[in-house]
């Protein structure tokens, strides 16, 4: 909220030829006859405001419409859905909603710079619209581009609100969704199998020695691997399986439909697939590194929950790692 101090007194002053150009070629005086349009222009007086000056408070009464001759105005739309600022030039205007329905006023209005405004009370308002036709359809067309204007930016908004989302969910490095995403979609995933009694299994799969690759040949070089590891896992299950990167060089796969028989089969194709890509590191020489996983399954059992879930994939991910790695193991529930 801003503070009304800032809201000066505005002392009138007299109206130049320029101005009276600007209000002719406004939106709102837009064709009206020269005659309806000076007994209008008698009826208001232009008035100079210093930058910064708050002439229309958000949620507060207002009494008068502002037709911006010369200068600007910033409206500041104080909305979640609207965080954006316009900016008002000559021959625009502002207040006339809150002035014709009696309301609050929308959103907060600031001369952007220093400003002449030409102000237009209620009376005078009405007093324009039941004169002349050209008024009333100049105003719808004021309401038009406002409504029109405002759509654009709910619009832009939630674009940047989805895009945000998106870099939410999605891990930088692999471009697979990450364990903020995981956590939020794979109980429901869980829930709705669990109600239909359809198969479910989950796959947990870990690079083998990566701490020891990471450490001979660098972090650079590291992060290129699991990008690779994401490529294969990816490119290796189903559109419908559910991937997403745990943490670190773990990844997850939530397979719908399938069970631990069928998780196994994807999950020693992935396997085979990556130890089948060597990866080219140039240290000294270029050389070709084989890249393995070890793999942990285990099957939706009644009362499952993501976390037990997780923590039977996990018990199989260890079986295989303690019996060599570069291997798939299940759960033995």
């Amino acid at each position: 909220m801003h503070d009304p101090a800032h809201q000066a007194e505005l002392a009138p002053v007299a109206m130049d030829a320029s101005d009276f150009s600007t209000a002719v070629a406004s939106d709102l005086f837009y064709d009206i006859p020269l005659t309806s349009l000076q007994s209008i222009l008698t009826r208001c007086q232009p008035v100079d405001v210093a930058a910064g000056t708050v002439l229309i408070e958000r949620g507060a009464r207002n009494e008068h419409v502002l037709l911006v001759l010369r200068g600007s105005l910033h409206v500041l739309l104080d909305d979640e859905q609207l965080p954006h600022h316009l900016t008002l030039k000559p021959g625009e205007c502002a207040g006339e909603i809150s002035v014709i329905d009696g309301r609050g006023a929308s959103a907060t209005v600031i001369a952007g710079e220093d400003s002449r405004l030409l102000r237009l009370d209620r009376a005078t308002l009405w007093h324009l619209i039941g004169s002349t036709a050209d008024a009333a359809r100049n105003l719808l067309l004021v309401f038009s581009g406002r409504m029109r204007r405002d759509n654009d930016l709910l619009v832009a908004s939630l674009r940047q609100r989805r895009e945000f989302e998106r870099m939410a969910t999605v891990d930088g490095l692999t471009g697979l969704h990450n364990r903020r995403w995981l956590d939020d979609v794979f109980p429901r995933q869980i829930e709705r199998c669990a109600r239909t009694g359809a198969p479910l299994s989950l796959l947990l799969a870990d690079v083998d020695h990566f701490k020891r690759f990471n450490d001979r040949h660098g972090h650079l070089v590291g992060d290129r691997a699991l990008q690779l590891v994401a490529e294969v896992i990816a490119a290796s299950l189903r559109p419908t399986d559910l991937i997403a990167r745990f943490g670190g060089e773990e990844f997850a796969a939530l397979l719908p439909s399938a069970t631990a028989d069928q998780a196994v089969l994807a999950a020693e194709r992935l396997r085979r697939t990556l130890a089948g890509r060597p990866m080219l590191v140039a240290n000294e020489r270029e050389t070709s590194v084989e890249l393995t996983l070890s793999v942990g399954v285990a099957q939706l059992q009644q009362g499952d929950t993501l976390q037990t879930l997780v923590a039977a994939a996990d018990s199989a991910l260890y079986r295989a790692k303690s019996s060599g790695r570069n291997r798939v193991q299940t759960s033995p529930r």
